[in-house]
């Protein structure tokens, strides 16, 4: 019991005393920026986290893809390759994270060979600029994807 309070007659705990009432309430209002920038935070990181997984699916979808299309002689249709993997890559964006979401240059896929026949491979690097949530706790930032896939098509020189 809190020295100087009479018990209240009803439930049997003392009474506050006059310098203590709406402590509780002040409490909470100094507190409740803390907590929701705290919260915002957690929640901008996850989305990052979301962002970067989705991303490297894509990538992989997209590089798969690409390594399926038949590069040629001496990567004569290297541009093919190049397309499938950027087509893929955007359209898995978009299906997940909703139309337009690759779009308006956000996104840049970029497809390298490295390695000799028969061990010739391609490295998609996908590219994402992203814009956190609401933008309080982080700033702007680019997630970067890369991914080596075999190529399917090795022709002998």
């Amino acid at each position: 019991m809190i020295r100087g309070a009479a018990p209240d007659r009803a439930t049997g705990r003392p009474r506050r005393q006059r310098g203590q009432r709406g402590s509780q309430a002040l409490e909470f209002a100094l507190l409740l920026p803390a907590f929701l920038l705290g919260l915002v935070g957690i929640m901008e990181v996850a989305w990052l986290f979301y962002l970067d997984g989705v991303l490297g699916i894509a990538a992989v979808r997209g590089c798969r893809a690409a390594a399926l299309v038949d590069g040629g002689e001496g990567d004569s249709n290297f541009a093919q390759v190049l397309a499938r993997a950027r087509e893929v890559t955007r359209a898995d964006l978009d299906a997940t994270l909703g139309a337009g979401t690759a779009a308006a240059g956000s996104l840049s896929v970029e497809v390298s060979t490295f390695g000799e026949r028969p061990a010739r491979s391609l490295l998609c690097t996908a590219r994402l600029q992203v814009q956190p949530l609401p933008g309080l706790v982080l700033d702007p930032l680019v997630l970067d994807q890369p991914v080596p896939v075999r190529m399917e098509w090795q022709r002998e020189p």
